[in-house]
């Protein structure tokens, strides 16, 4: 039973120690709406598996966590890779001005 127990949290640990999450920041005015909206057209994305929104409403600024498909199983060269022009876009297409992108560290 430990042996089991042991294997689960190591698999669970090394899944999650090759991931990559970012973050990019921006500035504008946005409603609850427009975040779930931000938040489900990051997800979109085919390399993103999910996007969370954290928003200073009295600052008006705010950052996107966006948190990314690893496939193990492939060669680097053959993925998809992960751009941050696309974000930029829907930044821009929601009428936020894009900030900092930047690499978030484990």
């Amino acid at each position: 039973m430990k042996k089991l127990i042991s294997l689960t949290f190591f698999l669970a640990l090394f899944s999650t120690a090759y991931s990559q999450d970012f973050s990019y920041s921006f500035d504008g005015q946005l409603d609850q709406t427009s975040i779930n909206k931000l938040e489900s057209d990051c997800a979109n994305i085919t390399t993103i598996r999910s996007a969370k929104v954290k928003f200073k409403e009295d600052a008006q600024k705010g950052e996107i966590i966006l948190f990314l498909l690893v496939n193990e199983n492939s060669r680097a060269e053959l993925d998809d890779q992960f751009s941050p022009i696309a974000i930029k876009k829907i930044l821009i297409d929601s009428g936020l001005t894009p900030g900092e992108f930047r690499q978030l560290k484990k």
